[in-house]
């Protein structure tokens, strides 16, 4: 989750206007774990939900299986605007922050 700082940390320059939420699928053997380690990362202040049951890829049927492509940037009307994960993609990186420019303007 510390990889995730930097951007978390630029949400805040937005005042409540830039959001994130954070959606697990541990497999059920891991859960236990998962829940351990979430639990001991107090300086955590985002929202997590544990799908225990797979609800988020049912009700969303589209998902690709390449995982990094679960990454999403959302609209203000929950419209799909940018795919990819951030932390790993230096051009998916650079395009999240232009549209968080565009979008919302200079923090």
């Amino acid at each position: 989750m510390d990889l995730w700082n930097p951007l978390l940390e630029y949400s805040k320059s937005y005042n409540g206007l830039l959001n994130f939420y954070f959606i697990f699928r541990p497999a059920k053997k891991d859960i236990k774990d998962v829940k351990l380690v979430l639990s001991k990362n107090v300086k955590f202040n985002y929202p997590v939900f544990l799908d225990t049951l797979g609800e988020f890829e049912k009700l969303n049927p589209h998902l690709p299986k390449n995982k990094a492509l679960h990454t999403f940037l959302l609209d203000e009307n929950n419209n799909v605007i940018l795919v990819g994960d951030p932390l790993h993609n230096k051009k998916i990186e650079e395009m999240f922050y232009k549209i968080v420019k565009e979008k919302l303007g200079k923090p």
